[in-house]
C-alpha cells in the first residue's frame, strides 16, 4: 500500500509550513524560475493565495526525505484563482460553484513526476489520495486543477476522472481547467479506495512525530538536505 512508503501531511504548524514553503522555493524559485521570494534571505515561496488555502507535505519513508507539496484553495473562503483568470465554462463555474470547491495547485515534487517509475508514480499517487482524503472529510464535492496537457494526461492515466471544464489559456505555457469528483474520483480509482478504506491516509503534522522537532534545526539541517539528491521537479502547477 502507498501508505507503508508515503505519508501525507496537513501543514497545520510553523514548521510544517516552512517545509512547504521551501519545497516550493526549491520547485518555483529556483528550477522552474516561476517565482522570486519575497525574502530574498529566506528560501521559501509563497503568494496572496496562501491566506485562503490548506497546505499538505508529502514524505517519502524509506528515503526520509520531504519530496512533495499540494494545497487546496477554498472555493467557501474566496474566489478560486482559476475563477480570477476567467479560465473556467460559465456553465462549468456555475454548476461547480453550487456545492463546496477546492483548487488544487502548488502541485510539485523534487522528483520527477512525469517520468514513469513506479517510486514516482507512487508519490503522485499518495499526494492524490491524501486530497480525496481530505475532501471527503471537509465535504468537498469537486477538486479543479489548472494543468497543463502533459499532467492532465498523466493523472487520467493513473485514474483521476478529469473532465474538462475551461477553454486552454495561457499561462506560464498552455494550461487548462479540470475538474474531478471527490466521490467518483474514490470509487473509479483502486489504489485510492483502497487505501482509504483501510483508514485515515492524510494526518495533522501536529499529532506527528515530526511536530516536536526544533525548527531552526529543520529549516537548515538534514531533514530538507536530504532533498539535494533530487534535482529534477515535477510539473509544477
Amino acid at each position: 500500500m502507498l501508505k507503508k512508503q508515503y505519508s501525507v501531511y496537513i501543514a497545520d504548524t510553523g514548521l510544517a509550513r516552512t517545509i512547504h514553503h521551501h519545497l516550493r522555493y526549491r520547485v518555483y524559485c529556483e528550477r522552474k524560475q516561476y517565482e522570486s521570494p519575497i525574502d530574498a534571505g529566506i528560501p521559501e515561496e509563497h503568494d496572496r493565495h496562501d491566506a485562503f488555502a490548506t497546505h499538505f507535505i508529502i514524505r517519502n519513508g524509506t528515503a526520509r526525505a520531504w519530496q512533495g507539496t499540494a494545497r487546496l484553495i477554498m472555493s467557501t473562503r474566496t474566489r478560486l484563482p482559476v475563477q480570477k483568470m476567467g479560465a473556467l465554462y460559465l456553465h462549468a463555474e456555475q454548476q461547480l460553484l453550487r456545492s463546496p470547491v477546492a483548487e488544487v495547485s502548488r502541485l510539485a515534487a523534487l522528483r520527477s513526476a512525469c517520468r514513469w517509475s513506479p517510486s514516482n508514480r507512487h508519490l503522485l499517487q499518495a499526494t492524490i489520495t491524501g486530497l480525496l482524503d481530505y475532501s471527503r472529510r471537509r465535504s468537498i464535492e469537486h477538486l479543479v486543477f489548472l494543468i497543463s496537457p502533459g499532467l492532465a494526461r498523466i493523472l487520467t492515466r493513473i485514474g483521476v476522472p478529469m473532465e474538462e471544464c475551461g477553454p486552454p489559456v495561457e499561462h506560464r505555457g498552455q494550461r487548462q481547467a479540470f475538474s474531478a469528483s471527490v466521490t467518483q474520483a474514490i470509487e473509479n480509482i483502486p489504489w485510492a479506495r483502497r487505501n482509504l478504506n483501510a483508514g485515515r491516509f492524510c494526518h495533522y503534522f501536529s499529532a506527528s512525530a515530526f511536530a516536536h522537532m526544533d525548527n531552526e534545526s529543520w529549516g537548515h539541517g538534514t531533514a530538507l538536505d536530504e532533498t539535494t539528491s533530487l534535482a529534477q521537479t515535477a510539473p509544477a502547477v
